[in-house]
Protein backbone atom coordinates (compact mmCIF):
# COMPACT_ATOMS: atom_id res chain seq x y z
CA UNK A 1 0.00 0.00 0.00
CA UNK A 2 2.59 2.38 0.82
CA UNK A 3 4.59 1.81 -2.30
CA UNK A 4 1.46 2.47 -4.12
CA UNK A 5 0.76 5.51 -2.48
CA UNK A 6 4.31 6.56 -3.27
CA UNK A 7 3.67 5.93 -7.13
CA UNK A 8 0.80 8.07 -7.21
CA UNK A 9 2.87 10.64 -5.29
CA UNK A 10 5.43 10.39 -8.50
CA UNK A 11 2.71 10.50 -10.94
CA UNK A 12 1.38 13.54 -9.38
CA UNK A 13 4.52 15.39 -9.24
CA UNK A 14 5.29 14.18 -12.85
CA UNK A 15 2.00 15.40 -13.71
CA UNK A 16 2.06 18.70 -12.75
CA UNK A 17 5.48 19.23 -14.11
CA UNK A 18 4.56 18.24 -17.64
CA UNK A 19 1.33 20.91 -16.76
CA UNK A 20 3.26 23.59 -16.14
CA UNK A 21 6.38 23.23 -18.66
CA UNK A 22 3.34 22.85 -21.11
CA UNK A 23 1.97 25.92 -19.84
CA UNK A 24 5.25 27.98 -19.92
CA UNK A 25 6.34 26.35 -23.51
CA UNK A 26 2.65 28.07 -24.74
CA UNK A 27 3.62 31.24 -23.49
CA UNK A 28 7.01 31.65 -24.72
CA UNK A 29 5.62 30.57 -28.47
CA UNK A 30 3.06 33.22 -28.43
CA UNK A 31 5.43 35.26 -26.59
CA UNK A 32 8.02 34.30 -29.81
CA UNK A 33 5.65 34.73 -32.51
CA UNK A 34 4.50 38.55 -31.29
CA UNK A 35 7.72 39.34 -31.32
CA UNK A 36 8.75 37.90 -35.06
CA UNK A 37 5.39 39.45 -36.18
CA UNK A 38 5.62 42.85 -34.58
CA UNK A 39 9.16 43.56 -34.67
CA UNK A 40 10.58 41.37 -37.37
CA UNK A 41 7.53 41.52 -39.30
CA UNK A 42 7.91 37.86 -40.24
CA UNK A 43 5.57 35.47 -38.48
CA UNK A 44 6.30 31.42 -37.76
CA UNK A 45 3.54 29.21 -40.07
CA UNK A 46 4.08 26.75 -37.31
CA UNK A 47 3.77 28.07 -33.67
CA UNK A 48 0.10 28.80 -33.68
CA UNK A 49 -0.86 25.06 -34.52
CA UNK A 50 1.51 24.19 -32.19
CA UNK A 51 0.39 26.22 -29.23
CA UNK A 52 -3.19 24.56 -30.47
CA UNK A 53 -1.94 21.18 -29.77
CA UNK A 54 -0.30 21.75 -26.52
CA UNK A 55 -3.65 23.81 -25.51
CA UNK A 56 -5.82 20.68 -26.16
CA UNK A 57 -3.26 18.06 -24.23
CA UNK A 58 -3.16 21.05 -21.37
CA UNK A 59 -6.85 21.11 -20.79
CA UNK A 60 -7.58 17.76 -21.17
CA UNK A 61 -5.04 16.35 -18.69
CA UNK A 62 -5.67 19.04 -16.16
CA UNK A 63 -8.98 16.98 -15.80
CA UNK A 64 -6.94 15.07 -14.04
CA UNK A 65 -5.99 17.55 -11.67
CA UNK A 66 -8.90 18.94 -10.88
CA UNK A 67 -10.05 15.18 -10.61
CA UNK A 68 -7.59 14.91 -7.63
CA UNK A 69 -8.35 17.88 -5.82
CA UNK A 70 -12.29 17.33 -6.41
CA UNK A 71 -12.63 20.78 -8.33
CA UNK A 72 -14.84 20.24 -10.92
CA UNK A 73 -17.93 22.73 -11.71
CA UNK A 74 -20.93 20.71 -9.14
CA UNK A 75 -24.50 21.90 -8.63
CA UNK A 76 -24.18 21.09 -4.66
CA UNK A 77 -28.05 22.25 -3.42
CA UNK A 78 -28.63 18.73 -2.78
CA UNK A 79 -25.40 18.04 -1.15
CA UNK A 80 -25.24 20.98 1.16
CA UNK A 81 -28.34 20.01 2.71
CA UNK A 82 -27.64 16.25 2.88
CA UNK A 83 -25.89 15.35 5.94
CA UNK A 84 -24.02 11.73 7.68
CA UNK A 85 -24.59 8.56 5.21
CA UNK A 86 -27.10 10.55 2.76
CA UNK A 87 -24.61 12.74 1.74
CA UNK A 88 -22.19 9.87 1.41
CA UNK A 89 -24.13 8.07 -0.74
CA UNK A 90 -24.97 11.41 -2.84
CA UNK A 91 -21.33 11.75 -3.78
CA UNK A 92 -20.75 7.69 -4.43
CA UNK A 93 -23.88 8.03 -7.07
CA UNK A 94 -21.81 11.39 -8.72
CA UNK A 95 -18.35 9.96 -8.73
CA UNK A 96 -20.18 7.06 -9.95
CA UNK A 97 -21.90 8.28 -13.04
CA UNK A 98 -18.76 10.47 -13.49
CA UNK A 99 -17.00 7.36 -13.82
CA UNK A 100 -19.09 5.79 -16.64
CA UNK A 101 -18.97 9.19 -17.95
CA UNK A 102 -15.38 8.58 -18.12
CA UNK A 103 -14.63 5.58 -19.32
CA UNK A 104 -17.50 6.38 -21.86
CA UNK A 105 -14.32 8.60 -23.32
CA UNK A 106 -11.81 6.24 -22.81
CA UNK A 107 -13.94 3.98 -24.89
CA UNK A 108 -14.95 6.19 -27.65
CA UNK A 109 -11.95 7.90 -27.40
CA UNK A 110 -9.87 5.16 -28.57
CA UNK A 111 -12.55 5.02 -31.66
CA UNK A 112 -11.92 8.21 -32.61
CA UNK A 113 -8.34 8.17 -31.97
CA UNK A 114 -8.36 5.01 -34.13
CA UNK A 115 -10.30 6.19 -37.33
CA UNK A 116 -7.77 9.50 -37.02
CA UNK A 117 -5.13 6.88 -37.33
CA UNK A 118 -6.48 5.49 -40.23
CA UNK A 119 -7.27 8.56 -42.51
CA UNK A 120 -3.74 9.33 -41.79
CA UNK A 121 -4.71 13.07 -41.32
CA UNK A 122 -1.60 15.64 -40.85
CA UNK A 123 -1.80 19.14 -39.46
CA UNK A 124 -1.52 21.14 -42.24
CA UNK A 125 1.65 22.83 -40.79
CA UNK A 126 3.67 20.69 -39.03
CA UNK A 127 2.32 17.93 -40.65
CA UNK A 128 1.60 16.16 -37.35
CA UNK A 129 -0.49 12.89 -37.12
CA UNK A 130 -3.90 14.71 -36.21
CA UNK A 131 -4.25 11.17 -33.79
CA UNK A 132 -1.98 12.34 -31.64
CA UNK A 133 -4.35 15.41 -30.93
CA UNK A 134 -7.04 12.96 -30.54
CA UNK A 135 -5.48 10.70 -28.28
CA UNK A 136 -5.53 13.54 -25.54
CA UNK A 137 -9.18 12.71 -24.54
CA UNK A 138 -9.00 8.74 -24.08
CA UNK A 139 -5.46 9.37 -22.34
CA UNK A 140 -6.54 12.04 -19.73
CA UNK A 141 -9.96 10.10 -19.39
CA UNK A 142 -7.46 7.21 -18.05
CA UNK A 143 -6.24 9.21 -15.73
CA UNK A 144 -9.40 10.25 -14.53
CA UNK A 145 -10.48 6.98 -14.19
CA UNK A 146 -7.60 5.84 -12.38
CA UNK A 147 -8.07 8.64 -9.66
CA UNK A 148 -11.82 8.19 -9.57
CA UNK A 149 -11.51 4.30 -8.39
CA UNK A 150 -9.97 5.16 -5.15
CA UNK A 151 -12.16 8.07 -4.26
CA UNK A 152 -15.22 5.89 -5.19
CA UNK A 153 -13.88 3.13 -2.90
CA UNK A 154 -13.37 4.90 -0.12
CA UNK A 155 -16.65 6.40 -0.21
CA UNK A 156 -17.87 3.43 -0.88
CA UNK A 157 -15.90 2.05 2.37
CA UNK A 158 -16.92 5.09 4.77
CA UNK A 159 -20.98 3.53 4.19
CA UNK A 160 -19.93 0.59 6.50
CA UNK A 161 -17.88 2.88 9.46
CA UNK A 162 -20.07 4.01 12.05
CA UNK A 163 -20.64 8.00 11.95
CA UNK A 164 -19.74 10.00 14.95
CA UNK A 165 -23.27 11.05 16.42
CA UNK A 166 -22.87 14.72 15.76
CA UNK A 167 -23.12 13.30 12.15
CA UNK A 168 -25.38 11.10 12.50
Amino acid sequence: MQALKKLVRIYDKIEGLVLVASFVATVSLVAVQVVMRYIFNNSLSWSEELTRFIFVWQVWMGTSIACKNNNHIRVEILSSVLKGKAKTVHAIIGDALVLAFTIFLVYDGFIVTGSMLRRGMLTPAMQIPMYLMFLSLPVSSICVTARLFPRLAGEIMSLFVPLPAEEA
